[in-house]
Protein backbone atom coordinates (compact mmCIF):
# COMPACT_ATOMS: atom_id res chain seq x y z
CA UNK A 1 0.00 0.00 0.00
CA UNK A 2 2.80 2.48 0.83
CA UNK A 3 6.00 3.08 -1.13
CA UNK A 4 8.84 5.51 -0.69
CA UNK A 5 9.56 6.47 -4.29
CA UNK A 6 11.25 9.80 -3.68
CA UNK A 7 13.13 11.12 -0.67
CA UNK A 8 10.67 12.47 1.85
CA UNK A 9 7.56 11.37 -0.08
CA UNK A 10 5.35 8.38 0.67
CA UNK A 11 3.06 7.15 -2.09
CA UNK A 12 -0.21 5.50 -1.09
CA UNK A 13 -0.89 3.27 -4.09
CA UNK A 14 -4.30 2.16 -2.80
CA UNK A 15 -5.70 5.69 -2.58
CA UNK A 16 -3.53 7.31 -5.27
CA UNK A 17 -2.10 9.93 -2.91
CA UNK A 18 1.39 11.25 -2.25
CA UNK A 19 2.20 12.36 1.30
CA UNK A 20 5.03 14.40 2.68
CA UNK A 21 6.75 11.99 5.03
CA UNK A 22 7.43 14.70 7.61
CA UNK A 23 5.02 17.13 9.20
CA UNK A 24 5.37 20.83 8.50
CA UNK A 25 7.88 22.38 10.92
CA UNK A 26 5.43 24.31 13.13
CA UNK A 27 1.91 24.11 14.48
CA UNK A 28 -0.66 26.27 12.74
CA UNK A 29 -4.19 27.56 13.08
CA UNK A 30 -6.54 26.14 10.47
CA UNK A 31 -6.53 29.37 8.46
CA UNK A 32 -2.71 29.45 8.51
CA UNK A 33 -2.56 25.76 7.52
CA UNK A 34 -4.80 26.39 4.50
CA UNK A 35 -2.33 29.01 3.25
CA UNK A 36 0.75 26.78 3.35
CA UNK A 37 2.41 26.28 -0.01
CA UNK A 38 5.30 24.00 -0.84
CA UNK A 39 7.41 23.04 -3.84
CA UNK A 40 8.76 19.96 -2.08
CA UNK A 41 10.08 17.20 -4.32
CA UNK A 42 9.55 19.35 -7.40
CA UNK A 43 5.76 19.39 -6.93
CA UNK A 44 3.88 22.63 -6.32
CA UNK A 45 0.37 21.30 -5.69
CA UNK A 46 0.71 20.20 -2.04
CA UNK A 47 -2.39 20.90 0.06
CA UNK A 48 -4.18 20.04 3.27
CA UNK A 49 -5.85 16.63 3.02
CA UNK A 50 -9.58 16.20 3.34
CA UNK A 51 -10.70 14.45 6.51
CA UNK A 52 -11.33 11.29 4.45
CA UNK A 53 -7.79 11.39 3.02
CA UNK A 54 -6.19 12.02 6.41
CA UNK A 55 -8.06 9.09 7.93
CA UNK A 56 -6.46 6.76 5.37
CA UNK A 57 -3.19 7.23 7.29
CA UNK A 58 -4.64 5.86 10.53
CA UNK A 59 -3.46 2.39 11.49
CA UNK A 60 -5.87 1.10 14.12
CA UNK A 61 -3.50 -1.76 14.98
CA UNK A 62 -1.11 0.85 16.39
CA UNK A 63 -1.46 3.23 19.29
CA UNK A 64 0.36 6.40 20.32
CA UNK A 65 0.82 7.06 17.42
CA UNK A 66 -1.86 5.32 15.38
CA UNK A 67 0.12 5.41 12.12
CA UNK A 68 2.65 3.22 10.34
CA UNK A 69 5.89 4.61 11.77
CA UNK A 70 7.98 2.72 9.20
CA UNK A 71 6.73 5.25 6.65
CA UNK A 72 5.92 8.18 8.95
CA UNK A 73 8.60 7.85 11.66
CA UNK A 74 8.27 11.21 13.39
CA UNK A 75 4.50 11.44 13.84
CA UNK A 76 3.72 12.62 17.35
CA UNK A 77 0.67 11.28 19.17
CA UNK A 78 -1.09 14.56 18.52
CA UNK A 79 -3.70 16.32 16.41
CA UNK A 80 -3.26 17.03 12.68
CA UNK A 81 -5.50 19.40 10.70
CA UNK A 82 -7.51 18.34 7.69
CA UNK A 83 -8.70 20.86 5.12
CA UNK A 84 -12.33 19.97 5.80
CA UNK A 85 -14.49 22.50 7.61
CA UNK A 86 -16.99 21.22 10.16
CA UNK A 87 -20.29 22.35 8.64
CA UNK A 88 -22.47 22.59 11.77
CA UNK A 89 -20.11 25.10 13.43
CA UNK A 90 -18.44 27.79 11.33
CA UNK A 91 -15.52 28.17 13.77
CA UNK A 92 -14.54 24.48 13.65
CA UNK A 93 -12.69 22.15 11.27
CA UNK A 94 -11.94 18.42 11.20
CA UNK A 95 -8.71 16.94 12.52
CA UNK A 96 -7.32 13.51 13.36
CA UNK A 97 -5.83 12.67 16.74
CA UNK A 98 -2.96 10.33 15.96
CA UNK A 99 -2.81 9.14 19.57
CA UNK A 100 -5.69 6.76 18.82
CA UNK A 101 -6.73 7.62 15.24
CA UNK A 102 -10.00 9.34 16.10
CA UNK A 103 -11.55 12.02 13.90
CA UNK A 104 -12.53 15.16 15.80
CA UNK A 105 -13.52 18.72 15.14
CA UNK A 106 -11.84 21.61 16.85
CA UNK A 107 -11.72 25.37 16.93
CA UNK A 108 -9.97 26.75 13.85
CA UNK A 109 -7.81 29.03 15.98
CA UNK A 110 -6.14 26.10 17.78
CA UNK A 111 -2.55 25.30 16.83
CA UNK A 112 -2.23 21.81 15.34
CA UNK A 113 0.26 19.91 13.20
CA UNK A 114 -0.01 19.75 9.40
CA UNK A 115 0.87 16.97 6.95
CA UNK A 116 0.54 17.91 3.28
CA UNK A 117 -0.74 15.66 0.51
CA UNK A 118 -1.11 15.78 -3.25
CA UNK A 119 -2.99 13.61 -5.70
CA UNK A 120 -0.87 10.81 -7.10
CA UNK A 121 0.00 10.40 -10.73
Amino acid sequence: MYQINEPGIVTDTKNNLMWKRELEPNRYTWDEAREITSDFGGYTDWRLPTIQELLTLVDFTKYAPAINTDYFPNQPSSYVWSGSPYAPYANNAWDVHFYNGSANYGYRYGYLFVRLVRSGE
